[in-house]
């Protein structure tokens, strides 16, 4: 009887044990999500989308350094034009590019804050980098500090 109650007692364990894992290791359902990414063409790079399977590529736009939104609407990015490195962003469909910055520095690695109303980026000056955010309707850029590569945190309940 007591070898019994063990018994049961550990498949229990193991078995909830199992429920846990697996609930958590299904939490996301990756099939409804896409990848973006760059492609270097001769002299140029260009943003591609495709689904998470690799199937239905697409060409979006021109430029590096991409990044979704959190809503996944909208993707930002470097694009260089006029010789100087800028900040973008467009539909996760391609359509609609928005630029956000035009300043004589580089601006690079862009990166979008947890409620898609800002981006923070990169923009080199000489020897070093500033941090800049900006809100996604090109208002009030602000100098955050020196640094590069910056990434938002996501919402913490």
């Amino acid at each position: 009887m007591k070898k019994q109650l063990i018994f049961i007692f550990l498949f229990l364990i193991i078995f909830s044990s199992a429920l846990i894992f697996c609930s958590q290791a299904s939490k996301y359902d990756l099939s409804n999500t896409k990848i973006v990414y760059v492609v270097h063409e001769q002299h140029n790079s260009f943003i591609y989308v495709m689904d998470h399977d690799g199937s239905n590529k697409k060409k979006l736009a021109e430029g590096a350094m991409p990044c979704w939104s959190p809503d996944a609407e909208q993707i930002a990015f470097a694009a260089e034009n006029d010789g100087n490195w800028d900040i973008y962003y467009m539909n996760a469909n391609g359509s609609t590019i928005t630029r956000l910055t035009s300043s004589p520095a580089g601006d690079t690695n862009p990166a979008w804050s947890p409620d898609s109303t800002k981006i923070v980026y990169d923009l080199s000056k000489g020897e070093g980098s500033e941090i800049y955010v900006i809100n996604k309707d090109g208002s009030y850029p602000v100098c955050l500090g020196e640094g590069s590569n910056p990434a938002w945190s996501p919402f913490v309940n």
